[in-house]
Order: C-alpha cells, then sequence, then structure tokens
C-alpha cells in the first residue's frame, strides 16, 4: 500500500487534481467566510492515512482556498472529524452554515 506521501506525489494524483480543479473551479468555502474564490488546492474528505482507496475518489474531494485548507486541516490535526464540513454543500461553492461546535471527536 502507497502512503500519503507517495500518492501525493504520484502524477495519478497530480492528473486528479487538475481534472478536479476543472470540474470545481471555486472554494466550497465550507464556513461560510468568502465569496467565489479560486480553488488553490484539492482536500481529502477522508484523509488518505485513514483510507487510501478514496484517494481518487471523486465524491471524496473538496475544492479549497489556501486559507479554507488550512483551517479545515487544522480542525483535523486537533483529532476532530471534518466531513460535516462537506455535507449538502454539493459541487458549487455555497459557503457552510454549519457551526464548530458541531464538530465530532475522532475515536
Amino acid at each position: 500500500m502507497k502512503t500519503p506521501k507517495q500518492i501525493r506525489s504520484s502524477r495519478r494524483w497530480t492528473e486528479c487534481s487538475k481534472r478536479h480543479k476543472h470540474r470545481q473551479p471555486l472554494c466550497l468555502d465550507p464556513f461560510g467566510e468568502h465569496g467565489p474564490k479560486e480553488v488553490d488546492e484539492v482536500h481529502h474528505i477522508v484523509p488518505i492515512r485513514e483510507n487510501p482507496g478514496l484517494a481518487f475518489d471523486p465524491s471524496n474531494l473538496a475544492s479549497l482556498c489556501k486559507k479554507c485548507h488550512e483551517q479545515v486541516e487544522s480542525i483535523s490535526d486537533k483529532g476532530y472529524t471534518t466531513g460535516f464540513l462537506f455535507e449538502n454543500l454539493g459541487t458549487e461553492p455555497q459557503g457552510g452554515t454549519k457551526s464548530l461546535q458541531t464538530k465530532q471527536k475522532k475515536t
């Protein structure tokens, strides 16, 4: 099984990420902090380290600007799940309405 680092540095990921950015060119803004903003990074909703099998699954990918991606990763790094941030956002940036009070600690 490949490591997250190996997956992120693979040609397959580069192509997958590029396709995703083309299909979803704007940040989904899961925190509702800004209007339309160009995507900078593609986020894995279920982290690669938790399920490498979802690394290239389009339904596990979310377009984010750098600031939103840093915020999501910060929550994840503290041991909380972040999937709730992407529920009902679809593929169009809408701005999130979920409060961080609803976050759930990973078990």
